[in-house]
């Protein structure tokens, strides 16, 4: 057997290796200091949205404009990524951003941030990160030699979530001692760095397809093919299923007996899971891997606000994170496969709609469900489905072995395997 089929080869040295890529290098670090003013900012719009409020709802409205750009403009998103050059587009949604979360940080300074505004800000964000995931996603595999986009990929994805477990926490500092307006600045400072690496960035060269990309392209690519679309149906189950923590975090940490500006604390959770999973060895991407990874997603949210303390529920969230980043990478990566290098900024506009665009749905499901049925049971109903799915995806590759078997006996007689070749 050779090396990259082994299961149980060292895959946490083949994906640090991608370091020695100068401009994936430069990528990771310009993106670990954006996402930690990302989550600097999310942290900051959930706590001040809630303490606007002093409900769920108000968190679910500024979460859910902050994605519901996705449901719609995500097949120009793609587009653009595929007819543009992506790193001209990144540095404009870059400089956008900036600009917004400047304005966002004058109005909190002057006391004139209100709900109505704070929305505002979040779709206007949400709009330039539609326009961001499938140029990024498009240009992160062309930072490296392609046998190395795996190891790219999942690099990328650790680098997200250092954000996520690292701004919450300071989140909490940065509110309580300087105040909401400063994550917001502090934002702004974020995505100009960001868009400045993109600007010394040189990717490999791919090549496009002659024709130009329009813009239900990606749909219809994924519309066509079953496996592509059951992909984008488990990445959208994965957002549906981590929901939870973020928008019924307040409500959870006041159940559980604590300040609700410990909420701040399951986002941290989560992110630091994502790191612990990329030290996890990792086997070959296929879909039994990944319903098995979206499978602990699932259990580790259901049992989430049945935890006896809030130490343990943290436990659960951390563990959640770290099955999202396996199955998060896995699915990214068999997309991509799926889709090829001429097509991936059209379908992975299709993944920002499925990964993205699902989040003001699943917002508006807790919100609702946390109504209707309390917030306990709320994540149980919520995370039910992605177990399902697992139950179902392992099930079925369990049975595929029988099932060519049976096959191969109707084909070719109940004595075939007896036969001898001539």
């Amino acid at each position: 057997m050779t090396e990259p089929d082994r299961p149980n080869a060292d895959t946490r040295q083949i994906s640090w290796a991608a370091l020695a890529h100068r401009d994936l290098r430069w990528y990771l670090a310009g993106n670990v200091c954006s996402n930690i003013g990302t989550w600097l900012q999310n942290t900051a719009q959930i706590l001040l949205a809630y303490q606007l409020t002093r409900s769920a709802v108000g968190v679910g409205l500024v979460t859910g404009a902050q994605f519901a750009s996705a449901l719609v403009l995500g097949p120009w998103a793609g587009m653009l990524a595929d007819r543009f050059d992506r790193r001209r587009v990144l540095v404009a949604t870059h400089v956008a951003s900036a600009a917004v979360a400047a304005v966002m940080a004058t109005l909190q300074f002057s006391h004139r941030l209100t709900l109505p505004l704070l929305m505002t800000g979040a779709l206007a964000i949400g709009t330039a990160f539609t326009f961001t995931l499938p140029a990024l996603s498009a240009l992160v595999p062309t930072l490296v030699p392609e046998e190395k986009t795996r190891a790219a990929i999942a690099l990328n994805t650790v680098s997200f979530n250092v954000g996520r477990a690292m701004a919450p926490v300071l989140g909490i500092g940065v509110v309580m001692t300087m105040g909401f307006g400063w994550a917001f600045l502090l934002n702004a400072v974020s995505f100009v760095a960001l868009a400045g690496v993109f600007v010394v960035l040189r990717p490999r060269a791919v090549v496009r397809e002659a024709r130009r990309p329009r813009v239900l392209d990606g749909l219809r690519i994924a519309l066509g093919d079953r496996k592509i679309l059951f992909v984008l149906c488990m990445v959208a189950l994965v957002t549906i299923t981590t929901d939870p923590p973020l928008v019924l975090g307040p409500s959870l940490a006041r159940e559980f007996g604590v300040p609700e500006v410990w909420s701040a604390y399951f986002l941290a959770a989560f992110g630091t899971g994502t790191l612990a999973g990329s030290l996890l060895p990792a086997r070959k991407p296929n879909f039994l891997t990944a319903g098995c990874y979206l499978g602990v997603v699932g259990v580790m949210i259901m049992v989430l606000p049945h935890a006896p303390n809030f130490g343990l529920a943290i436990a659960f969230v951390g563990v959640a994170g770290a099955a999202s980043l396996l199955v998060g990478s896995a699915l990214q990566t068999l997309l991509l496969g799926l889709a090829g290098p001429h097509r991936a900024g059209r379908i992975m506009a299709v993944w920002t709609i499925a990964f993205a665009g699902s989040r003001p749905l699943a917002t508006a499901w807790d919100t609702w469900l946390a109504a209707q049925l309390g917030t306990s049971w709320g994540v149980l109903v919520l995370a039910a489905p992605a177990v399902l799915v697992s139950v179902a995806v392992i099930y079925v590759r369990r049975s595929e072995p029988r099932r060519e078997l049976a096959r191969a006996w109707l084909r070719r007689g109940p004595f075939w395997p007896l036969r001898v070749p001539a």
